[in-house]
């Protein structure tokens, strides 16, 4: 029994129009304005059930539902045509191949519409985490709004739905050293990117297919996760390795009282001791892997790079410099 072909309206008609269509037929099969005929007290008796289920909003949807699905068990495998929901329940079966391929050959000459694009629906998130944090695995927790659809069934041709927002809250963990991660550069900015999958706004839209009809579809943009590094500016990344720059007085190349300590970029700390150097031109520390993990599995190295500051003359007297001016003169005679 069809309860929409029963009150004389189509599945996509409205809680007023359905009503409407009741009250009209409720007057004239009402068995008060009959005169006890049978045949039309049973008509009152199904016109008034049909009601029942779809004057109700839970028990339509319901109805919809069950509706639809008897309507996919009961299609023979020769059926022509097929719409969305045939589409996204029978995506894999052997039967929909076979209609698909069949309407593909009687719809020659016809241009299929172009499907509609979901970057509009994409949410973008941007974090900022330093390379410190990232290098020991540090978990950042990104909350953003979408809005969501909740299907409540179908109406005719349209899908019936409902629109909330929804609060989320996702985890993402960083960590440079156990898994390779591709680091982008934007705008003189070092980023991480990522894109998860239709976790982004959703909407139903309606367009026209090959036969003029309106058919809908569900789309649903995806999350674009954007992390930014704040990395120090004495930091840089070179592929999968670590350069750090450290400035150091001429006083602490060229004598042995103390040793040169260094911290990394994740908390590490050595000691380096240079023992008077011939050359002060590639001054460096370096130490495996201790960098970033690479596509292969493999950890670079972390290099420290020591530009050698040298000190200014200008604060001594005429005479200090030039015992210093022979001084070093001397030296460099005797090297």
């Amino acid at each position: 029994m069809d309860h929409y072909s029963i009150l004389g309206v189509s599945q996509s008609a409205t809680s007023e129009e359905i009503k409407k269509a009741y009250r009209k037929l409720a007057l004239k099969y009402h068995p008060d304005k009959t005169d006890g005929d049978k045949a039309s007290e049973e008509i009152f008796k199904k016109i008034s059930d049909s009601y029942t289920i779809l004057g109700d909003v839970e028990k339509r949807r319901k109805y919809d539902g069950s509706k639809f699905s008897n309507q996919r068990t009961t299609r023979g495998p020769e059926a022509n045509g097929f719409n969305f929901e045939d589409f996204v329940n029978n995506f894999g079966s052997g039967d929909f191949r076979k209609r698909g391929s069949d309407n593909a050959r009687k719809t020659q000459g016809k241009t299929h519409p172009k499907p509609p694009s979901s970057d509009h629906l994409n949410i973008y998130v941007h974090e900022k985490i330093t390379l410190s944090d990232a290098m020991v695995g540090k978990k950042i927790e990104l909350k953003f709004t979408r809005e969501k659809i909740n299907y409540t069934g179908k109406a005719g041709n349209l899908l019936t739905y409902d629109k909330e927002t929804e609060e989320k809250d996702i985890v993402v963990t960083i960590n440079l050293r156990s898994k390779y991660i591709i680091i982008k550069e934007d705008l003189g900015k070092k980023i991480i990117s990522a894109r998860v999958p239709k976790l982004g706004n959703e909407e139903v839209a309606s367009q026209l297919n090959i036969w003029g009809d309106i058919e809908q579809a569900p789309l649903i943009g995806d999350l674009h996760v954007i992390i930014e590094l704040d990395i120090p500016d004495n930091i840089k990344i070179d592929g999968n390795s670590i350069i750090q720059n450290v400035s150091i007085p001429l006083s602490k190349v060229i004598f042995n009282d103390d040793k040169i300590k260094i911290e990394t970029v994740n908390n590490k700390k050595y000691e380096v001791d240079f023992s008077r150097p011939v050359s002060t031109t590639n001054l460096k520390f370096t130490i495996n892997n201790e960098g970033l993990i690479d596509d292969k599995g493999n950890l670079g190295k972390y290099l420290v790079h020591f530009s050698v500051i040298l000190p200014s003359i200008d604060l001594l007297n005429l005479e200090d410099t030039d015992k210093l001016k022979s001084i070093i003169l001397d030296c460099e005679t005797k090297s």
